[in-house]
């Protein structure tokens, strides 16, 4: 069982921890304050100087990436049938056209002249509503 006087030592003991630890604590503080020379500034620069090196190759990489824009607009930018979706327009009007010239022979070989015409005229109304159909889901 514990007694009043133990209990009594037990707090003296950690009022002298504490009074120790404290004037260390303001001992080093100060210490600090009056040097200049601490761990955190060498921190602090560090962290400083890897922020400024990376905002410095980013700024390189922007002025690359401009370099090469510029010669690329120079060069008058892109070329026809340099995307998948242009290629795949150019495949299909071709293929169209080519379609509506076969009908139109077909119809000329056998004999039907007026028949040809009239489907030229629907090929080329049908042409015209598909091209309005791309324009505007473009």
């Amino acid at each position: 069982m514990t007694t009043v006087e133990s209990l009594l030592q037990q707090v003296q003991g950690l009022i002298s921890n504490f009074t120790t630890v404290s004037e260390s604590i303001s001992r080093n503080y100060n210490t600090l304050m009056t040097t200049g020379n601490t761990d955190l500034s060498k921190i602090d620069l560090t962290f400083e100087k890897g922020i400024r090196d990376m905002h410095a190759e980013a700024n390189a990489y922007d002025r690359e990436f401009e370099e090469e824009e510029a010669a690329a607009q120079a060069l008058g930018g892109k070329t026809r049938m340099q995307t998948l979706q242009e290629f795949v327009l150019l495949f299909f009007f071709v293929a169209y056209g080519i379609f509506t010239a076969s009908i139109v022979l077909h119809t000329f070989a056998r004999g039907q002249q007026s028949e040809a015409l009239k489907i030229v005229g629907i090929m080329g109304l049908v042409l015209l509503l598909i091209v309005c159909f791309i324009i505007q889901l473009a």
